[in-house]
This record gives structure tokens, C-alpha cells and sequence, in this order.
């Protein structure tokens, strides 16, 4: 537990990164949408593989 504990407060050592630095409302709107719509894309296709498999 003391291991973990010291490894716990090492991490206040490393914050995280930002992984979006947005420029403006707008361009945020636009990469969370496009995001968004890429995501939903992929679940739709998988949806449809998984349906074509089962109808095997």
C-alpha cells in the first residue's frame, strides 16, 4: 500500500495534457460535431456487420 501511495503522489508531478486547445466557441461546436458524427458513423456500421453476421 505504501507503494502505491508514493506512486498516487507522484502523479500530482505530471498533470494532464490538454488535449484540445479551441479557439473559439465555434471551432469547438465544429470539432466536438464532427466528432461526434464519426463516432456515430462507426457504432452504425458496426451495428449493421453485426446484423449481417447473425442473419448467417
Amino acid at each position: 500500500m505504501a507503494e502505491i501511495k508514493a506512486e498516487e503522489e507522484d502523479y500530482a508531478n505530471y498533470p494532464l495534457p490538454i488535449a484540445y486547445d479551441f479557439k473559439s466557441i465555434d471551432a469547438r461546436e465544429r470539432i466536438l460535431y464532427m466528432n461526434y458524427n464519426r463516432v456515430k458513423a462507426d457504432v452504425d456500421s458496426l451495428i449493421l456487420e453485426v446484423e449481417q453476421e447473425f442473419k448467417k
